[in-house]
C-alpha cells in the first residue's frame, strides 16, 4: 500500500472536520508536496459543498410506522394489526405465534393489551441459541459397508465434540442426499455463531474426521452449504425456549392467558399460541396444545360455545389448569 493509499481515510476525515491537530499537520505536510492526493482533496471539498446546496429533507409524519409492525386497539374495541409493509387489517380478534420477545423488538404492541405482569411473563421468556448446518452430498454414502466390520461406514451420530448431533437423510440410493452436519445448542451454537457458512463446514468436517478417519466426507460434497442460527434470525431471536428455575410463574401466565373473562375489556381479544407458551417448548405437541387453547379462547370471546359432548380446553381448565403460585 503506497503513502498516497494510506492517506485517503485522512483525506474525507479532512473534509469532514474530524482530524486532530497532529494529524492534520502531518496530512497538511503531505498534502503540500502530492499533487494527487491534493487533487482529490479539490474533489472531495466540491462534493461536500454540493451536498451542502440540497434541501433539507423532512420525513413523513408517518414515517416511524411505515417501518414497524404493530398491534393497536382502536377506538370501537377493534384490533389494528400492521403488518411490516404498511399493510393495515382490522380484527376483532387476534392470534399471536411469534417468539414473544418479538412483541417487543419487531412489533408495536400497545402495552395496554397485556396486564404488566403478562409483559413481564413474556418479556423473561428465555430462548436457547441453536445451530444447524446442511450440505447436500451426491448420494447416500454412509451406507456404504465397512469391509473390516460389515457395518455402515456411517451413522447418526451424537457427541460431545463440536458438531454435537449430525444427521442423515436419503431420498433412495441413486438420489442426492443431505447431511445435517451439525445441530448444536447454547454455547455450542454461539461458537459458530460470528462464523461464515463456508468455515462451519469446515470446523464440522474437522470434528467428524477424529470420529470418522476413513470416511471423506467432503469428497462427496455437492451444491452450497446452508446454515441457520436462530439467534441472529430478527424474526426469531432464538431457536426455543428454555425456562430457568424460576419460571414456572411466567409460564403459568402465557399458558393460562387464553382465559380472559376476569381480564379487564383492554386486555380481551388479543391471544397467544406457540411451543414457547407451552410447557413442551421446541415440541410440535406444544404449539399445538396452546393453539388448541387459542381457538377454544377465541370461540368464547366471540360468544361461541363448544358442544356439550365434546368440552373445549376453557370449559375443563378450572379442573386441569396447572397452579397458579402466589406473588
Amino acid at each position: 500500500m503506497t503513502a498516497c493509499e494510506q492517506r485517503r481515510e485522512a483525506i474525507g476525515a479532512l473534509v469532514d472536520g474530524e482530524l486532530a491537530a497532529e494529524e492534520r499537520a502531518a496530512l497538511e505536510t503531505h498534502l503540500a508536496g502530492c499533487a494527487g492526493c491534493r487533487q482529490e482533496l479539490d474533489e472531495l471539498n466540491r462534493l461536500a459543498a454540493a451536498f451542502r446546496t440540497l434541501p433539507a429533507v423532512e420525513p413523513a409524519p408517518d414515517f416511524e410506522a411505515r417501518f414497524w409492525a404493530r398491534i393497536a386497539r382502536e377506538a370501537d374495541g377493534w384490533l389494528a394489526v400492521t403488518d411490516e409493509w404498511g399493510s393495515t387489517r382490522r380484527y376483532s380478534t387476534v392470534l399471536v405465534t411469534c417468539q414473544s420477545w418479538l412483541l417487543t423488538t419487531q412489533i408495536e404492541c400497545e402495552e395496554s393489551l397485556f396486564s404488566p405482569k403478562m409483559w413481564t411473563a413474556l418479556d423473561r421468556t428465555r430462548y436457547m441459541q441453536s445451530s444447524k448446518t446442511f450440505v447436500m452430498v451426491d448420494r447416500p454414502f454412509w451406507k456404504d459397508k465397512d469391509p473390516r466390520t460389515g457395518r455402515d461406514v456411517m451413522s447418526m451420530t451424537l457427541t460431545d465434540r463440536l458438531t454435537r448431533g449430525t444427521y442423515l437423510f436419503d431420498n433412495g440410493d441413486s438420489q442426492p442426499g443431505v447431511i445435517c452436519l451439525t445441530y448444536s445448542w447454547m454455547s455450542d451454537a454461539l461458537k459458530m455463531l460470528p462464523e461464515p457458512v463456508e468455515r462451519r463446514v469446515q470446523l464440522a468436517l474437522s470434528a467428524l474426521r477424529k470420529i470418522y478417519p476413513d470416511v471423506d466426507i467432503a469428497s462427496h460434497i455437492i451444491g452450497d452449504p446452508i446454515t441457520v442460527s436462530w439467534e441472529a434470525d430478527r424474526h426469531f431471536l432464538g431457536a426455543f425456549k428454555g425456562a430457568l428455575p424460576g419460571h414456572y410463574r411466567y409460564n403459568q401466565r402465557m399458558y393460562a392467558h387464553f382465559m380472559q373473562d376476569q381480564m379487564p375489556p383492554e386486555q380481551r381479544g388479543i391471544f397467544i399460541a406457540g411451543d414457547d407458551v407451552s410447557w413442551t417448548p421446541a415440541w410440535v405437541e406444544g404449539a399445538v396444545q396452546t393453539s388448541l387453547n387459542a381457538v377454544w379462547g377465541i370461540l368464547h370471546h366471540l360468544g361461541g360455545t363448544t358442544h356439550a359432548d365434546n368440552p373445549g380446553p376453557g370449559d375443563v381448565f378450572a379442573r386441569l389448569a396447572p397452579l397458579e403460585l402466589p406473588d
